[in-house]
């Protein structure tokens, strides 16, 4: 059925892409896991939950989301964070592949105890447990400051690509915090 359907939009309607025999059982699977899309404006507002993202997300995250992720909690999850964070697909992918959604917010802090809810609920959020530092090739076990030379030598490669309004501030940038000392690895700033 799906081959003579593909075959016959291709003969009537030559200029038409995106009607392949792959896309069309895209298609179907798509109806099946989110429900008949909605037809006019208004019904988007009447969509819930995963739904309300689903016609928000461009069409390749979504076919990934349907072959990587089959937990719908999951799933929910991906599609909220790359919403929120602008992911590209090949980013979504990235977070999929490495499990972003079990790390994230999972860091062991005292935030609750030192910051008002609301930061610390944001705070939290902001780190993950534990990190994955793939792709910079370290043989482990390896030092923190082979960590940090690994690092600052990505980051500078990257701010070269950025181009110009980018700056690199410090390598090892005193910040005091309380009594103590801290020293960040880098500092990047955007000049406007």
């Amino acid at each position: 059925m799906i081959p003579r359907l593909a075959r016959d939009i291709r003969n009537e309607l030559p200029e038409v892409k995106g009607y392949s025999e792959r896309n069309i059982g895209y298609m179907i699977r798509f109806a099946h896991e989110y429900g008949p899309p909605p037809i006019l404006q208004r019904l988007v507002a009447k969509l819930t939950g995963i739904q309300q993202l689903v016609v928000h997300l461009p069409w390749g995250q979504n076919i990934i989301l349907m072959e990587k992720v089959k937990d719908h909690a999951v799933r929910y999850w991906y599609m909220r964070a790359s919403l929120q964070q602008g992911w590209s697909r090949d980013v979504l992918a990235l977070m999929i592949e490495g499990q972003a959604h079990e790390r994230q917010g999972n860091a062991v802090t005292n935030f609750v105890e030192r910051l008002p809810p609301q930061q610390s609920d944001m705070a939290q959020q902001a780190l993950k447990d534990p990190y994955i530092f793939d792709f910079l090739t370290l043989d482990e076990p390896f030092h923190e400051r082979e960590l940090e030379t690994a690092l600052v030598r990505h980051l500078e490669k990257f701010l070269i690509e950025l181009g110009q309004g980018f700056a690199f501030v410090g390598r090892q940038v005193h910040v005091d915090v309380g009594d103590e000392d801290f020293y960040t690895p880098a500092i990047i700033r955007a000049w406007g």
